[in-house]
């Protein structure tokens, strides 16, 4: 036992006295103690069997394996195992089912949809018996059950509707706040990333390599064009930087796609953040799920068997719920059940191949996009744009050599009139067609897609990588331009006509094949499963003056090149760079962005590609003499095949054949493990609802409502900006460096003595032009003199006529007492606070409150957690892996006391899973750019390290810096049981009032009504309550003799004030879930009052 209350005393020098632990309550106390662990034991397809141990935790996870192995049991190791018996194995059989099978199945899952009425839930509530103090069975005169399988039994159109549902636990939870939170590595040099024994190429970071030569073809006996003929089309070629985008936009209700029975209306009722009704969104429609099962501990068998199939089917409940359609995604699963938008995002798009000097249109989503275009290379024809610098809107113009360069900003949907653009794969556009026309051949044109999406399909047949393949557009003839990179599954023909999305084609080039083998592999240790090609040399002989050449890697499918394009499989060469030489000595070397993984015993191939005749390669032929040796080729120097192209779909080999080139990979150094460090990066601020803040007259206290702003502690910082008085006009004449007088197009608002835009109390009126503040003090009509330039830390520029000029004050108060940090916050709400002014305003037209602002106004905020998913896309193949510890700063919750700005020490640092769900024991938060600044020295919040190793020189672990995200997902809970719990205590609004309860998390079912009267109610629910929570229940009802709208009936606490028939301890693990009962009326003993006869409740 922990602890032994047998009797014991000492009254001797240095004893003192203890309170006794009273029987029944909750103690604390700090002692040392072993942690169960989970692990799984898996199949490698080369017949290992190996078995992955998860991390030691009170409640652990199980760890994450590769997706290409067999799962064979879950295993659960206790903390104190005494005995094998103890250890709980879950088996898990593969089997594989035919068509037929599945069909019967499917058949057999629609007679249970359809035969079952009722389900399991409340079969039991209507066989329940509640008995009264004689043992006899009361009349029931109904009954509602709610699994929380969604939302169709609550009242989601009250306005105190406030929760999410976990669909898949069937679990009611607090209303979710998901926020994502782009990683950063801590450093970013590349002498201190050695230091922490990783290298960064491109996107990706693997162990530290160096180049060695993997294959080579050494012989040259002639040349051969790369491109024979002259283009009659011009297919382009785009690179997105980033390439997607691993969150979306979380403020506005998504589409909705499914809502049979109803699971789904919040989405439906008026409800910004619809998204975080439904916990674990974030996963079930965007990154993606695999199956999990809770094992609790206790008697009986330790062997649990679980089927696992590769069966995917409609619907996943044989209750008659909606039937949510379910994509996979190779080894997780995604809801199609709605679908968010892409939030907004600077992208940089690079194109190249594309007709020389001529003007392209930009198409996001097949919506004209080119107001928010900014070319960043090219040129510009517009006369007006004498700065020569380009801006939004300014024409897209190819450069000589047929490039383009430029940055699409995505804007924000949040905004009204903004176009919206659904997340996926969302195509991007350039084409010389301002009407993008697809029905006939544009002089020029590609698109590529935006991967605003949560999950990639990184395994695709022959490819393996941290993104998604790219598939090569053929022609610009066809009628369908978006297509995904993971729709087929087979070896397609090469002479179909695909229109894949993509560019490139339209021309004839050239390919080489080549195969990775065992026998390729020099290395020793453990054997890899294949090698990251990092370079490759071509032998060139003749170049074009003006155009470029590029080189791709793509898969081969039947024996022939194949579409695909390995993740940064595509290297672009200017023809300044191209090499060239009179006996194949001299090389071009092609060096990818970042290492391209390539599979042992899988064949692959190099295309070389040009929209011009001018390029010439050396290769070899069998049977002529070698122009470096002058010795004859007698054999096929190399295993691979020539290809030459006809119009990039038809190959012709040539068997006798062979490109002259050199192929590099890495050879990574492992002798030790690798550490990478991931930060936050900036929490982006939040535009606030129109005009968001409230002023109160003879009060410096300003109120502002910030919805989800998870600043719960009075040290938070806020940095507010954005504000404006409404009142606006524009400058008559230009303004110097010097000039203490202007003249305003309009004095109207600019001279007022009285009323909101009165001057301040020094009689003095504030103006902002541009950056600049400035303050006067005399003004006739439109002239403006006595100004005091550069006020507020600004700088006195020169401004030109026109240019607009707000009044910088409101209701005597500076707009610089608003517009800047406040270091302290007060009266803190759930959705709101206080800062302080310097300035007392003074509110006219009778009232004492004012709001204001606009609708522009923005604020910093932090992104509070309870459970935190790190977004990491990483590739791990054998024998390498990647372990991640999480050091998180605190978080003080809306209602709790826990400090906030405390760092987790590395000593403490806790161990995750990447790309899995933690949820963690105490609220941490990643905090706002000025929290950092002020409260943590500058550091960053969230410190996420990730161990990196290989026992095989071959291979390494990679993780992809495109793609790294943090989802912050904070539980919306507080407890307000009276008016000093809130600000200002008048809007308290009490829980038994109709609406307008001041508690965040509330759940409703909808209005009951019976058929026969009834006079008790009971309610009988099983809960996981921490023991600082507490749960109350209320109930209101219809008597049968009451005319009144039920809508304006008040609320009833159970037991008078909410609470439990009996009562109930708290719950001491995750797993925990306690039984709480609540009765209205007569009890089961015969205790209480009879309800007055009611045929309504809720």
């Amino acid at each position: 036992n922990s602890f032994d209350f047998y009797n014991r005393q000492f009254d001797g020098t240095g004893s003192s006295l203890v309170d006794f632990i009273k029987p029944g309550s909750l103690i604390q106390s700090d002692f040392e103690y072993y942690l169960p662990y989970k692990g799984i034991l898996y199949l490698e397809k080369g017949g290992a069997i190996k078995f992955k141990q998860g991390h030691s935790d009170e409640s652990p996870q199980m760890p994450s394996v590769k997706d290409d192995v067999m799962q064979l049991a879950e295993i659960h190791i206790p903390a104190y195992t005494f005995k094998p018996k103890d250890v709980i194995v879950s088996r898990v059989k593969n089997r594989r089912y035919t068509m037929k099978d599945i069909g019967k199945l499917d058949q057999r899952v629609q007679h249970v949809e359809y035969y079952t009425a009722l389900n399991m839930l409340e079969r039991d509530a209507e066989s329940f018996e509640i008995q009264d103090a004689n043992g006899l069975n009361r009349f029931k005169s109904g009954f509602i059950v709610d699994d929380f399988s969604g939302h169709r039994v609550g009242d989601t159109l009250h306005k105190d509707y406030k929760n999410s549902i976990d669909m898949q636990k069937k679990e009611l939870r607090p209303f979710a706040v998901p926020k994502g939170i782009r990683l950063i590595e801590s450093v970013s040099t590349d002498s201190l990333r050695a230091s922490a024994g990783y290298q960064k190429t491109g996107d990706l970071i693997t162990l530290p390599y160096e180049e060695v030569v993997f294959q080579e073809q050494p012989y040259a006996s002639r040349v051969e064009r790369v491109t024979p003929v002259l283009v009659s089309t011009w297919v382009g070629i785009i690179d997105l930087d980033p390439a997607g985008d691993e969150w979306f936009e979380t403020e506005m209700a998504p589409d909705l796609i499914i809502n049979v029975e109803g699971n789904f209306d919040t989405f439906t009722a008026e409800n910004q953040d619809a998204v975080g009704t439904v916990w674990n969104a974030w996963q079930t429609v965007w990154s993606g799920v695999t199956g999990a099962s809770t094992t609790r501990t206790g008697g009986g068998t330790r062997t649990v068997t679980t089927s696992r199939t590769d069966l995917q089917r409609t619907g996943i409940q044989t209750e008659i719920v909606a039937q949510i359609d379910l994509e996979s995604q190779g080894t997780k699963v995604i809801q199609r059940a709605f679908i968010p938008f892409v939030r907004a995002n600077n992208v940089t798009f690079t194109g190249y191949s594309f007709y020389p000097n001529i003007r392209l249109y930009a198409f996001f989503d097949k919506q004209n996009v080119n107001a928010y275009v900014t070319p960043t290379s090219g040129f510009t024809t517009d006369a007006a744009d004498v700065s020569g610098v380009p801006v939004a809107a300014t024409p897209l113009i190819t450069s000589a050599s047929g490039e383009i360069s430029g940055v699409l900003t995505i804007p924000d949907p949040k905004i009204a009139g903004n176009p919206k653009f659904r997340t996926g794969e969302v195509e991007f556009r350039l084409t010389s067609s301002s009407t993008d026309v697809r029905t006939k051949d544009p002089e020029t044109a590609a698109n590529t897609n935006y991967l605003a999406v949560g999950i990639l399909e990184t395994e695709q047949e022959t490819i393996i990588a941290t993104r998604n393949a790219v598939l090569r557009q053929t022609s610009v003839t066809g009628n369908t331009s978006v297509s995904t990179s993971a729709v087929t599954t087979r070896a397609d023909p090469q002479t179909d006509d695909d229109d894949d999305d993509g560019g490139g084609g339209g021309c004839d080039p050239i390919a080489q094949t080549f195969i990775v083998s065992v026998d390729d592999n020099p290395a020793g240790g453990n054997e890899s499963s294949g090698r990251f090609l990092t370079s490759v040399d071509i032998f060139f002989s003749h170049k074009d003056t003006a155009l470029p050449v590029g080189l791709e890697i793509r898969d081969v499918v039947s024996g022939m090149p194949g579409h695909k394009v390995l993740p940064f499989g595509r290297v672009q060469k200017n023809y300044s760079d191209i090499e060239v030489s009179a006996d194949a000595t001299t090389a071009t070397t092609f060096t990818f962005d970042s290492p391209i993984y390539l599979i042992h015993d899988t064949e692959y191939c190099m295309v070389l590609k040009t929209s011009t005749p001018e390029y010439k390669v050396w290769i070899s032929r069998m049977g002529e003499t070698d122009i470096g040796v002058s010795r004859t080729i007698s054999k096929q120097p190399h295993v691979g095949v020539l290809f030459k192209g006809h119009n990039n779909r038809t190959w012709a080999p040539s068997l006798t054949e062979d490109l002259k080139f050199v192929v590099r990979c890495a050879k990574f150094d492992t002798g030790s493990s690798g550490v990478v460090t991931l930060n936050n990066d900036v929490v982006p601020s939040r535009t606030l609802n129109e005009h968001p803040l409230v002023f109160t007259s003879g009060s410096t206290a300003l109120f502002v409502n910030h919805k989800n702003h998870q600043m719960y502690s009075t040290s938070n910082n806020v940095t507010i900006s954005g504000f404006v008085s409404g009142a606006e006009t524009t400058l008559a004449a230009a303004l110097d460096t010097t000039s203490t007088s202007l003249t305003l197009t309009s004095g109207t608002d600019f001279d007022d003595t009285t009323g909101k835009y009165a001057y301040d109390s020094s009689s003095q009126w504030w103006i902002k032009i541009g950056d600049e503040i400035m303050k006067y003090t005399t003004v006739s009509g439109t002239a403006v003199s006595s100004i005091t330039r550069a006020q507020s830390s600004t700088s006195a520029v020169a401004h030109t006529s026109g240019a607009k000029v707000e009044l910088y004050m409101l209701h005597k108060v500076p707009i610089t007492e608003i517009n800047k940090t406040h270091t302290a916050i007060a009266n803190i709400n759930i959705d709101s606070y206080t800062v302080s002014l310097t300035s007392s305003p003074t509110i006219s037209g009778g009232t004492d409150t004012a709001t204001n602002g606009g609708s522009v106004v923005k604020a910093t905020e932090n992104a509070s957690f309870d459970t935190g998913m790190p977004v990491v896309s990483t590739l791990e193949v054998p024998p390498t892996s990647i372990s991640a510890t999480i050091r998180p700063m605190t978080s003080t919750s809306p209602s709790g006391s826990q400090a906030s700005f405390t760092t987790t020490s590395s000593t403490n640092a806790i161990s995750i899973n990447l790309n899995d769900n933690k949820d963690y024991d105490v609220p941490y938060m990643i905090a706002s750019t000025i929290n950092e600044s002020n409260e943590n020295g500058g550091n960053k919040s969230l410190i996420l390290t990730c161990t990196i190793s290989s026992d095989n020189t071959d291979v390494s672990p990679v993780i992809d810096t495109g793609r790294m995200s943090f989802i912050a997902v904070g539980n919306k809970l507080n407890n307000i049981d009276s008016s000093s719990d809130i600000y200002p205590t008048g809007d308290y609004i009490s829980s038994i009032e109709p609406d307008g309860d001041s508690n965040a998390a509330i759940y409703l079912t909808k209005k009951i009504t019976l058929e026969n009267a009834a006079t008790a109610l009971k309610v009988f629910f099983a809960a996981h309550r921490h023991s600082s929570a507490e749960i109350k229940t209320y109930y209101k009802i219809l008597r049968t003799d009451d005319a009144s709208d039920f809508d304006d009936l008040g609320y009833v606490g159970f037991n008078t004030d909410g609470s439990t028939d009996a009562t109930t301890i708290s719950s001491t693990t995750k797993d925990s879930f306690q039984q709480y009962v609540y009765t209205a009326g007569v009890t089961d003993d015969g205790g209480g009052t009879p309800l007055d006869d009611f045929i309504s409740f809720q």
